[in-house]
């Protein structure tokens, strides 16, 4: 009985040279020995070249520079009996599609295919919540919850002191009870500043490329082939430098902030 398998990986992929040479040989156990040189490796790079090659070395080895990244890789094999296609592309992420005469033969490689390339190959999870948008609404809600928080600093003007000052003929007091009310208030320079800087924030959330940002510190669907291994180990880098610099080192500052304006 024929059957057919087509399945997308949910996450994104990072293949290298270990785990293409892994996927070669489940596939090769599968075929028989004298059609191993008939697998199909289709290669497309980003300058709209692409080439087609049966020697797995020919991919593992191609430069694979900025002027000429990969694109997508696709595994073929045709035979009588069976079609296996394994594709693997930066838009649409990693996807097989296995059909063949015998059902069981069928299955058996596309659940060998599943399991090795979830957990090895297509196991970036997706930040679908990583995006400009979201980043727009987080800045709405951090401004919307600061303009609650002054208003919910400011003091209400005790009735029965107003009415004893109003009362009051001396002029002093009433002096004294403005001063210390223009005391208790804070400073327009206080309330303002941190609302400018959200009010910015939000407007350059929607100037600056933050989708091309997000891609750069968090690259996806990679072949890590040729010089892309260095360009890819240099953005980890930068990464994690910029985690502790900007993220732990912008939450000291604020708190070291909150207690000198608060307790000092």
């Amino acid at each position: 009985m024929a059957a057919i398998v087509e399945y997308d990986f949910p996450n994104y992929f990072e293949m290298d040279e270990e785990k293409i040479r892994r996927i070669h040989s489940i596939l090769k156990k599968r075929i028989p020995d004298e059609n191993h040189s008939d697998i199909l490796f289709i290669v497309k790079k980003s300058d709209n070249f692409i080439f087609h090659t049966k020697n797995i070395n020919d991919v593992i080895n191609d430069n694979n520079d900025s002027t000429s990244k990969i694109t997508s890789i696709e595994i073929n094999y045709r035979s009588t009996s069976v079609d296996i296609n394994v594709s693997l592309t930066k838009i649409y992420g990693a996807s097989i599609n296995i059909s063949g005469a015998d059902r069981d033969e069928v299955f058996l490689l596309s659940s060998e295919l599943k399991e090795y390339i979830s957990k090895e190959v297509a196991n970036i999870r997706r930040f679908r919540w990583l995006k400009s948008s979201t980043i727009l609404s987080l800045f709405m809600l951090i401004f919307l919850s600061y303009i609650l928080y002054v208003f919910s600093t400011f003091k209400t003007v005790d009735s029965d002191a107003l009415n004893t000052v109003l009362e009051s003929t001396n002029t002093n007091d009433k002096l004294n009870f403005l001063i210390q009310k223009n005391k208790e208030l804070p400073s327009s320079t206080t309330m303002l500043t941190p609302m400018f800087s959200l009010l910015c924030l939000m407007l350059l959330s929607q100037i600056i490329p933050f989708e091309k940002i997000i891609n750069y510190l968090y690259p996806r669907n990679i072949f890590l082939f040729g010089k892309e291994i260095a360009i890819i180990e240099k953005k980890k880098r930068n990464r994690s430098n910029l985690f502790w610099v900007v993220g732990v080192g912008g939450v000291i500052s604020l708190v070291v902030a909150y207690i000198s304006v608060k307790y000092m």
